[in-house]
């Protein structure tokens, strides 16, 4: 998976403890620090392993149904201008609008103000 790459990539940088977050239909987060027994299997967290066969532990969800719900299916572009106006409102998407993921058990929301 293009995730156990880019952590392997970010590795040989040598930048300290880090979290690798790839996204696209599944959202995947890396986070080698992370202690295993911090995971729990039934909110989709799980041991992955690294290149070089090390335990890596992860979390997942299917961030895809997460950004089509959010979205409501639009396909456009969105201009940048929008981006930082959400940005500025302070907008958050908590989840999780899609089930199953780490955060299962809750209802999702946006939260923020209005942007101008």
């Amino acid at each position: 998976h293009v995730s156990k790459a880019a952590l392997y990539a970010d590795r040989r940088q040598g930048l300290g403890p880090l979290t690798v977050v790839s996204t696209g239909t599944w959202v995947v987060v890396l986070n080698p620090d992370c202690p295993l027994e911090a995971l729990d299997h039934e909110r989709d967290m799980l041991v992955n392993v690294d290149v070089d066969g090390g335990p890596v532990p992860t979390i997942r969800f299917m961030g895809g149904r997460e950004f089509a719900v959010i979205s409501g299916g639009w396909q456009g572009a969105i201009p940048l201008g929008s981006i930082q106006q959400a940005l500025d409102a302070g907008l958050m998407a908590l989840p999780s609008f899609a089930p199953g993921g780490p955060i299962s058990d809750r209802s999702g929301e946006i939260i923020g103000g209005t942007p101008s």
